[in-house]
């Protein structure tokens, strides 16, 4: 079809209807004999010509009309019996019977568009019809597509496209049609009510020579006298076009559900379907009328509306019905009927609206988790992210552990985008789950580049150029503003109650800066919301100036200074910023600290700035705060003169000066800015010494050290401050003539950790931070060469005698580097060995000269070499009946005159290439002899006793070591600008890791254990650290003695900052492992990451009915109690809070630490995994119980009831003889009121919290949960019970598979939903490489036996599909165990206890239908989408294994 159908686009078939129409013929129908006859034969049966057959000069004579229609010539039309007879003689006249059928069925068409309001007329057609494809003469599969296309094409209005104006059209005045080669006939009276004959025939025939309608039509458009009488006559009756239609309706549903009696083509029934669809949809499209005249006119004419649409019903109902299966339902699920906006009046469409609308919800619940607006991401899990920043489209899905979130479509596809963030309803599911991702963002700080990521810059603030939409983005302007209004209200009650809370609004301004600067929150719409928020709030709310502070912040950036000066609403807003001022009259001018002073000062300083915007707002401001920001400017002006040249002593200034210094900052940043950079060159500039690769005129001058700035001093300067001094010292570090002073550098560093979303810039990369990372990749890729060979080792050691003999002439250094090849440069150290083990003195001089030129890709090379030589010797000497320890001996010695006695080499790389041979049996045994050489434990000691891994805590002037000392020779002097935090030691800290790797590889676990006691001191500079205990206890789990897994912990400093759990070091020291700990330790670590990892709820707790944001925060910063976790320090700034780098915030940290725990543990992965399942499969009875005060040693209780009603819930998998004691050895400890959750919202929580931290351990625990999901799943006794009637176990497993948030709520929860919900969390924060192993868990509930057990699996595996929808082998694989699992309740070797029909499952049918367009189309179904052939192929061979029944067919359509 061509044409436009009104407002709503019309549903695309799933297969063209091309297909099904008839191919083109020899002669086109039109000009084909027996056309005249055939339409002659038609119009006397209708008897439309009778009375005037005679009267027409024009006509044919009688005698040959007689010679072609036998029929009797009376006043009367036939009967409708005769019909067939005489055109199966009419037939018999012309040779060619082929081409009878298309100049038939065109002629029958027409007619029905004439004919359609004329009851007796229709009924004759219709008979017709019937008759002539029951005898073969026609092919419902050719007619119907054929008459539903020319249909459509008479519903374009006149004017909206081609295929409308290509036929002719006739009036009510028009006293003959004439019909090409035909006889003349009047029209009946009334006069046939369609006046407008479009596109009449088959649409393959429409594009060949000319419009259809012209090639089938009995009436000529040329028969008008001008084409404006065309147009004259056609908008003449676009009044009447409504009703006609109706008709033309009604008479093409009667004739389909006719054709439908037969056996039609699968395509001809979706043709069919397409239409019948689009008819609904399109219902009330009315045609334009010239008058109200003629609008009543068409109301009245209306009156067949609701029969031809029940009759449309008719059909959909047909062609859906599941005993024949010609269409799917599923079609009507993704079509637009069920978007119907003006529905009538009108039962029969109201129902199938409301069962598509059911069928719908089915499909969606499949493609959702339990629970699964809980499903938030908890900023607490790693991921990496390429440096170039693709969108989320364009992204690799490999690495990710978590995606920002998603809100689900009509039919629970994950959707995100801009559009759909901005059309999310405020107040709705996914409006409050946006904001609890928000609100916890804000407590959490994740990284800059994620928010970058899913934000929407607010319209207002929006370029030209930007206006492109954002695809990854799942946050509106609107959302975040909301959210950090209700932030900043939390932290306002927060200070109000008296907690120490100025790290959370260091943090929460750093956030809000780099928000409001990149233009994701409306400034203005913000300001009205707060102020909002605070008149409808306690009137003692603002009881200090925070949030004047925290707009003040602000203040300077473009976006807010131009709507202050420019904005229409400037006076309004200016007002409103006012009304935040707090004026405090009880300070203490003798006892006030920093944080007094600048909340005491920061209005006047923001007053000042205001009045500096606009004149027209400086009335509205407030005088005294303008005199009382000059006390600043006098305070500047004193310390200035006292001082000289505006340079303040900053390491001695007090706590007045210091809140004064940062007022300052927010008054007067480029004089502060000034005073700070003044600082650093204080103490003046020096020379370094000259070096052996500079010149003797060449000149380097360093700056002299000082103090850097403290942390203390630096985190309450003003965050525009903070930017100019960081670009300030960026262009003296980096471009600077001079070196720069370690003390500055420091300050630089310490402002990242102060301000690290303010300071955000995408250029900032991984490598930037991680020590030695681009020398490290090199070492790890680079692949060995071959050894030396017999055409090449001669050159070489001839090389070599000449530049090392101790005799060599210091020229040929030149010559060797100008003429020896690349090839033979690699062995130059393999060779210096040789020599050297020949007892041959070396000249170390022109080695070192040479060795300084390679580039660090050749001495790489070299070192790599030398190893792989070392080592081919020792086996040489040990078949020569040397002793290998005198071997190894002599090859220490040998290699200490490289690394120790002249420094040629660097030890990392060496230690890199040997452990890389650790198919050596020696290798590591020379790795272990160089670390415990006494010359690098000397300098270890050293590294370590001069400085502290929390640099930023020490403010005493940093100690500059000598360059040779610090590198050694082969480094010292490399560069220009030698590197200033790298030492030999420092070199390490990336390979002390990777030695204790290869060292536990090779079973060398004590000595491995001996390593990490003497170096353990050195890993606490490792930024990683914590990474590297996690990765190496879940790599090798299972395979470390205890004593090692306690040395492991000791590298992160277990007694002081990492939140253990206190009863973990009693569990971790038990020498017996087959003691598992009881069930409260495990409940007190789910609850640990109840209260410091998983977003808080937003909704009010029941057990505690006060403000949502009230129990929030008390929740969130209230001390743990006994057996949990200690969280007092988890408000702290990350940098006091640890003293490593990583994980990067208290989250992460308190989720790793978890993790961890359960890694330690000295028992099996199947009894911990044991234990949490069977706490979270009767979570609720275990809370109520413990909230209840009463012991869990008797059980959670019996109950034999079905969990169909509250009185059956939560005990379903006990029989009735057999007892719970899932919980048992829990004490009383109250959980539910030390979370300040309700027990229905706690439970849910916990239930999140264990999928999240089974996710982060290795796959033999996954393997595990899987096996125990299943065990918990087959023994529900009910389950198994194959007495019970199919439509009882199925209304029982709905009920056992409602989300726990809603079956808590009604006491109906069981084990069986809570372990769904399980594995749903575990799979929502499992990395796309664990999901294939998702597979497991139906393997072990296999065979499946009843649709009961059919529903679980389909509900545990469904919600996968989305994810996989990029990644197609294990999408096609995922799908094809589902198929195989409803093989074994439907296929042909089922073992069913009692027999099923499919319509038991139409939900898990209409289900598969859109998970296979899903998977065509890629990500959501739309109407336009198509299976593709490799899934059409696999549902070809399921159908073998199918019975041949029912279910065959439902599953094959």
């Amino acid at each position: 079809m061509d044409g436009s159908h009104g407002l709503r686009q019309p549903m695309s078939p799933a297969v063209s209807a091309s297909t099904v129409l008839p191919q083109q013929r020899q002669m086109q129908p039109h000009h084909h004999p027996a056309r005249p006859a055939i339409a002659d034969l038609f119009t006397l049966y209708l008897g439309m010509n009778s009375r005037q057959r005679t009267e027409d000069p024009g006509r044919e004579s009688s005698n040959k009309l007689q010679k072609r229609v036998t029929a009797l010539n009376r006043d009367l039309p036939p009967r409708d019996e005769q019909f067939i007879s005489d055109y199966e003689q009419l037939c018999m006249q012309f040779p060619e019977q082929e081409q009878l059928q298309p100049v038939t069925e065109s002629v029958l068409i027409s007619f029905m568009l004439q004919c359609s309001s004329h009851a007796p007329q229709s009924e004759f057609l219709l008979f017709a019809t019937r008759c002539l494809c029951a005898r073969g003469h026609l092919r419902w599969d050719s007619l119907l597509p054929s008459l539903l296309n020319t249909v459509s094409s008479m519903e374009t209005p006149m004017g909206q496209g081609g295929s409308a104006t290509g036929g002719g059209a006739v009036t009510p005045s028009s006293s003959t049609i004439t019909m090409p080669n035909a006889p003349h006939f009047h029209p009946s009276t009334p006069a046939s009510p369609l006046s407008v004959m479009n596109t009449i025939g088959s649409p393959t025939q429409s594009g060949i020579d000319q419009p259809l309608g012209a090639n089938v039509s009995p009436i000529k458009a040329a028969e008008f006298s001008s084409p404006g009488q065309l147009g004259t006559a056609a908008r003449g009756d676009q009044s009447r076009r409504g009703p006609e239609l109706s008709y033309l309706h009604h008479l093409c549903c009667r004739t389909i559900l006719a054709g439908l009696e037969s056996d039609l083509k699968p395509a001809t029934h979706a043709v069919i379907f397409q239409h019948m669809v689009n008819w609904l949809v399109n219902w009330d499209q009315k045609p334009h009328v010239a008058d109200d005249a003629d609008a009543m006119q068409t109301l009245r004419l209306e009156k067949p509306l609701h029969e031809w649409m029940h009759l449309c019903l008719d059909v959909i109902w047909t062609l859906v019905n599941e005993d024949k299966c010609r269409v799917p339902f599923y079609e009507l699920v993704r079509s637009n009927l069920q978007f119907l906006e003006n529905i009538p009046d009108d039962e029969a469409l109201v129902s199938i609206i409301m069962e598509i609308h059911r069928r719908r919800d089915m499909v969606c619940m499949h493609m959702q988790m339990l629970d699964q607006h809980l499903h938030c991401p908890t900023f607490a899990t790693h991921r990496f992210l390429s440096q170039s920043h693709p969108s989320i489209a364009g992204e690799s899905v490999t690495n990710l552990r978590y995606s920002p979130i998603t809100y689900p479509s009509v039919l629970g596809e994950p959707l995100h985008g801009e559009d759909l963030a901005n059309s999310i309803p405020k107040g709705g599911l996914d409006w409050e789950r946006a904001l609890r991702c928000l609100r916890h963002a804000l407590r959490t700080t994740p990284s800059p580049d994620w928010w970058r990521r899913v934000l929407l810059v607010a319209p207002c603030y929006r370029s030209h150029s930007q206006q492109s939409s954002t695809p990854g983005a799942v946050f509106s302007p609107d959302m975040i503003g909301e959210a950090v209004a209700d932030r900043t209200i939390e932290l306002l009650r927060l200070t109000n109650s008296g907690t120490q809370c100025w790290q959370d609004w260091l943090l929460f301004a750093d956030i809000f800066f780099f928000l409001m600067k990149s233009g994701c929150i409306d400034f203005l719409d913000f300001v009205d919301k707060l102020a909002s928020r605070v008149a409808n709030s306690d009137q003692q709310i603002l009881r200090s100036n925070h949030v004047t502070w925290l707009l003040a912040q602000i203040i300077r950036i473009e976006i807010v200074m131009n709507t202050l000066s420019s904005d229409p609403r400037k006076v309004e807003t200016t007002r409103k910023i006012i009304s935040f001022h707090k004026e405090d009259k009880s300070l203490d001018a003798n006892n006030v600290g920093p944080q007094s002073i600048l909340l005491d000062f920061i209005s006047s300083s923001q007053t000042l700035r205001i009045w500096s915007f606009n004149t027209s707002i400086r009335e509205h401001l407030n005088s005294d705060q303008l005199q009382k920001g000059k006390q600043i400017d006098e305070w500047w002006k004193q310390v200035s003169k006292a001082s000289g040249e505006r340079m303040i002593d900053f390491m001695n200034l007090d706590e007045r000066a210091t809140g004064m210094f940062w007022v300052l900052s927010f008054t007067m940043a480029q004089p502060a800015c000034e005073a700070v950079m003044n600082w650093f060159t204080s103490a003046g500039m020096a020379d370094l010494i000259q070096g052996p690769n500079m010149q003797p005129n060449e000149r380097i001058i360093m700056m002299r050290e000082t103090y850097p700035l403290s942390m203390t001093l630096l985190s309450g300067l003003s965050i525009n401050l903070c930017l100019k001094l960081a670009f300030q010292l960026e262009e003296t570090i980096f471009l600077g003539q001079a070196v720069p002073s370690i003390a500055m550098v420091e300050t630089y560093v310490r402002l990242l950790l102060i301000t690290p979303h303010s300071l955000f810039r995408p250029h900032f990369t991984v490598s930037s931070y991680v020590p030695c990372g681009d020398l490290l990749m090199n070492c790890l890729t680079f692949h060995i060469g071959n050894l030396l060979s017999f055409q090449a080792e001669t050159t070489v050691i001839n090389q070599c005698n000449q530049l090392l003999s101790p005799s060599a002439e210091p020229n040929y250094v030149m010559t060797y580097l100008s003429h020896s090849f690349p090839q033979h440069r690699q062995y130059l150290c393999a060779g210096a060995w040789m020599l050297m083990n020949g007892h041959i003195e070396i000249n170390s001089a022109n080695l070192a000269r040479v060795l300084r030129e390679f580039s660090p890709e050749e001495v790489t090379a070299n070192i790599y070499t030398m190893v792989d030589v070392l080592l081919h010797h020792i086996q040489l000497e040990l078949q020569r009946g040397h002793l290998v320890q005198d071997l190894l001996s002599k090859a220490i010695s040998n290699l200490s005159f490289f690394i120790w006695t002249h420094e040629l080499l660097p030890l990392d790389i060496l230690l890199l290439a040997l452990i890389d041979r650790d198919d050596d049996p020696y290798a590591l045994r020379l790795v272990i002899n160089l670390l415990e050489r006494p010359e690098l434990q000397q300098r270890v000691k050293n590294f370590c006793n001069s400085r502290s891994p929390e640099h930023w805590l020490k403010n005493q002037p940093p100690k500059r070591v000598e360059l040779q000392k610090a590198l050694g020779n082969h480094l010292s002097w490399k560069d220009r600008y030698p590197p200033f935090f790298d030492d030999i030691a420092a070199r390490l800290l990336p390979v002390i890791p990777l030695i204790i790797y290869r060292l536990i590889e090779n079973d060398a676990t004590d000595i491995a254990d001996r390593v990490l006691a003497f170096y353990s001191t050195l890993l606490a500079f490792h930024p990683l650290r914590f990474t590297f205990v996690r990765d190496i206890l879940a790599y090798f789990y299972g395979h470390l003695p205890s004593k090692l897994i306690v040395r492991i912990l000791n590298v992160l400093g277990v007694s002081t900052k990492t939140p253990f759990s206190t009863s973990f070091a009693k569990y971790l020291a038990s020498s017996n492992s087959a003691v598992c700990p009881p069930p409260e330790y495990y409940a007190n670590l789910l609850l640990g990451l109840v209260d410091n990892v998983i977003p808080p709820l937003s909704s009010k707790s029941k057990s505690n009915p006060t403000d949502s944001a009230s129990t929030t925060f008390n929740k969130h910063h209230a001390p743990s109690q006994a057996g949990g976790i200690s969280n007092t320090d988890g408000q702290r700034a990350f940098y006091q809070n640890q003293d490593h780098q990583d994980p990067g915030s208290y989250t992460q940290l308190v989720l790793e630490t978890a993790a961890i725990e359960i890694l330690s543990l000295p028992v099996p992965a199947s009894q911990i995994v044991s234990s949490l399942v069977q706490i979270i499969a009767h979570v609720q009875a275990m809370l109520i119980q413990s909230n209840s005060g009463q012991g869990m040693s008797g059980g959670l209780g019996q109950n034999s009831g079905l969990p169909t009603s509250p009185s059956g819930g939560g005990a379903e998998s006990t029989g009735p003889n057999q007892a719970n004691n899932a919980a048992s050895g829990t004490t009383a400890t109250n959980f539910v009121s030390r979370s300040g959750y309700s027990c229905p919202q706690l439970s849910v929580l916990m239930i999140q919290a264990c999928g999240l931290l089974l996710a982060q351990l290795p796959p033999e625990f996954h393997m595990q949960l899987y096996s125990e999901a299943a065990r918990v799943i087959k023994d529900c006794w009910w389950l198994a019970d194959s007495s019970r009637p199919v439509k009882e176990l199925d209304s029982a497993v709905g009920y056992a598979l409602l989300d726990p948030t809603w079956a808590s709520q009604d006491n109906t929860s069981t084990a069986i939903g809570n372990t769904v919900a399980l594995l749903h969390a575990f799979f929502s924060n499992l990395p796309q490489e664990w999901l294939e192993s998702t597979h497991t868990v139906i393997k072990h509930l296999r065979p499946v036996n009843s649709v009961a057990m059919l529903r679980i699996a389909f509900r545990i595996l469904g919600p996968l599909l989305p994810r996989l929808a990029f990644a197609r082998p294990l999408f096609m694989k995922t799908l094809a165990l589902l198929f195989n699992v409803l093989g074994d309740v439907f296929g042909k070797n089922s073992q069913a206890s009692a027999p099923v029909e499919a319509s038991e499952i139409t939900d898990i049918i209409d289900f598969l239908h859109h998970a296979v367009m899903y998977e065509g189309q890629g990500g959501p179904v739309q109407s336009t989408s198509k299976p593709k052939l490799e899934i059409l192929t696999l549902c070809g061979k399921v159908i073998e294994i199918f019975k041949a029944r029912c279910a065959t067919s439902s599953l094959r359509t």
